[in-house]
Parts: C-alpha cells; sequence; structure tokens
C-alpha cells in the first residue's frame, strides 16, 4: 500500500473526456479518488501530439489505480503516453513506473504497459 496524491496523464489526442480515478486496496473493490469532465474545455495540444493532465487527489492510500475512460474525444479509442502516480510529499517519486499494467483492451503494437514504461516516445492505445 502506498500514498498519494496525484495522477500525471499524458495523453495523445485521443484522450478520454471524460475519465474516473479509482483506488483499490484488494483489486476487487473500487472507490472513486477522482474524475474529470473536459467537454467543455478541450485539453491543449497547440500543434503537437501530446497534452499532460494533472489530476489532484485528496491524500489516498491504495494497492492498485486504475484509470476508467468515458467518452473519447476522437472517434478512435483512447491513447496515453504516460501515467504516472505521484506523492507530492515525494518529489521525482512516480509510483506506478514500471508498475504491472493491464487493460481491458489494447492494440498489440502499444500495449498497455508502454504507458509505465518510463519511455516518453511509447504510448498505450
Amino acid at each position: 500500500m502506498q500514498s498519494f496524491d496525484r495522477v500525471d496523464l499524458v495523453w495523445e489526442q485521443a484522450y478520454a473526456r471524460t475519465f474516473v480515478v479509482q483506488v483499490s486496496a484488494d483489486g476487487d473493490s473500487w472507490t472513486d479518488a477522482g474524475s474529470v469532465d473536459n467537454t467543455a474545455i478541450p485539453l491543449p495540444f497547440d500543434g503537437g501530439d501530446a497534452s499532460m493532465r494533472v489530476e489532484t487527489v485528496p491524500v489516498t492510500t491504495a494497492r492498485y489505480v486504475r484509470l476508467s475512460c468515458g467518452l473519447r474525444n476522437t472517434s478512435w479509442g483512447n491513447s496515453l503516453w504516460t501515467f504516472s502516480v505521484v506523492d507530492s510529499a515525494r518529489p521525482g517519486t512516480d509510483l506506478a513506473l514500471h508498475a504491472k499494467v493491464t487493460a481491458s483492451s489494447e492494440d498489440p503494437s502499444y500495449p498497455a504497459s508502454n504507458a509505465t514504461d518510463g519511455n516518453q516516445n511509447s504510448r498505450w492505445s
């Protein structure tokens, strides 16, 4: 179990306009830690292919963190460059770095493990 207070997401342009960050101690029972609705104000990409979204949550202790994506920004699925779980009291620490990752779906060329592999040039899709 680890404590954290922030989830940093670097989305590709195929991002989730709505999503919920959920946490669990056992991987079976999940609680919402925070929810986001980007439908009114789209993420800024400024001509690039990545946009960072920082989601601050109340200090939470959990073993598992998941992202439940809702409404998509494009007709494509969702695509995430990085998924980081951060404890602001320990700057520079990414609790999700190299952690085991699963997804309900993924393109075989862009597996979910890419989101936590530490490589800014790989992505989950």
